[in-house]
């Protein structure tokens, strides 16, 4: 019933790098999550609840790759993505619009993703990870 979407990164070179990395995951995992969360509940959908508990997402380290965002999912969401006749026996049967719940969503925050690794390892981020490291290895 459930299936899985997996963004792989490559392995850093540094601690800082990997922060960064689970950083930017995380945070854009969660982004996922709340907007078809919005989308869910701006529609009456059948078994939103269903839905709701079988979405998440969750960082993962492994020895090829430093991170992966997995994104599970209930597999009704990507047939609500697709764009259907709603009157099969008219002489002009209406279509019926993509939700946007799943393609939009991913495709839309997989090329944030990217933007943000490529563009977003700054000096000042560097400096902003370097100070919780020290914080949290004074603690």
């Amino acid at each position: 019933m459930n299936n899985r979407q997996a963004f792989t990164t490559q392995k850093p070179q540094s601690i800082l790098e990997r922060k960064y990395l689970e950083k930017v995951l995380r945070e854009e995992g969660k982004n996922i999550i709340d907007e078809q969360s919005a989308i869910i509940d701006s529609y009456d959908l059948i078994d939103t609840r269903i839905m709701r508990e079988r979405r998440g997402f969750r960082f993962v380290e492994t020895e090829n790759a430093d991170g992966t965002l997995e994104i599970s999912f209930v597999k009704y969401l990507r047939f609500l993505d697709m764009t259907r006749r709603m009157q099969q026996h008219s002489v002009q049967p209406k279509l019926r619009k993509s939700l946007g719940i799943y393609n939009r969503i991913i495709f839309g925050r997989f090329n944030e993703i990217q933007k943000r690794l490529r563009f977003g390892f700054t000096e000042q981020v560097k400096e902003q990870l370097r100070n919780e490291l020290t914080i949290n290895l004074e603690q």
